[in-house]
């Protein structure tokens, strides 16, 4: 029988041609191309330019796609605050596939002397405001940082206009928001809404709809309706 000291040598000995095999076969591989990445695909960028998307891997064509795990590029793809998820899949034998999904722009935010920006329904603030990407969107206006609970506050305002057809989310034009006083809202027609701080919003929402009703079904145009007063509403007419 064979002695435990010839059998762990044989094991090592084993365990070495397979380990100088898979060298062998990896180096012949990559030699021809077959692990390299050769072809780099991006889908789901539309404000996002491929080139910053590949600056943020810094992945290059050439490069073994051996040398690098998909979770962490997918983390640094994600930190442009654009890029909500990001999905890195090695096609072999040379490509690599990146597919992100952007960020929607829901309004645009102006917070004391900070440049216009565009923001996310749940309150992600991104780039600067800019002709490309469009400004016709309602405007929340701070004179300072609008603390969270403010400007969720104004978010569930556009986001309940968005299925109203009385006061509809294309024409609300600003949202002024002050931490003492409230939030007014400024339609296109120019008509101020003042819905105060942060209380029952549907309770309040549901009186406006009452009141822009019986102002359409009267053939009279509101100039100002106050919504902060408990079940009551205070409006002035344009007479």
């Amino acid at each position: 029988m064979l002695n435990q000291s010839l059998i762990n040598y044989l094991y090592g000995l084993l365990a070495g041609s397979i380990i100088l095999m898979s060298f062998i076969l990896v180096f012949t591989l990559n030699l021809h191309g077959y692990l390299t990445i050769q072809y780099i695909k991006i889908e789901g960028n539309y404000r996002v330019s491929g080139s910053e998307i590949l600056k943020r891997t810094n992945l290059t064509k050439g490069e073994s796609s051996l040398l690098f795990f998909d979770s962490d590029l997918e983390r640094k793809i994600e930190k442009s605050p654009w890029i909500m998820d990001a999905n890195i899949t090695k096609i072999l034998p040379n490509s690599v596939s990146i597919e992100v999904k952007e960020a929607e722009i829901f309004c645009l935010i102006k917070q004391g002397e900070k440049s216009l920006k565009y923001i996310t329904d749940s309150g992600i603030i991104l780039d600067d405001a800019n002709i490309d990407f469009g400004l016709d969107f309602p405007v929340i206006i701070s004179e300072n940082i609008l603390e969270p609970e403010l400007l969720e506050y104004a978010l569930s305002i556009l986001k309940i206009s968005k299925y109203d057809s009385v006061l509809n989310f294309e024409h609300i034009s600003e949202l002024n928001v002050s931490s003492i006083y409230g939030i007014t809202v400024v339609t296109t027609e120019g008509v101020n809404v003042f819905f105060g701080l942060r209380e029952n919003l549907q309770e309040r929402w549901n009186r406006l709809k009452r009141t822009f009703l019986f102002s359409q079904n009267s053939n009279i145009k509101q100039e100002y309706i106050d919504l902060s007063l408990k079940d009551k509403v205070v409006v002035k007419y344009d007479l």
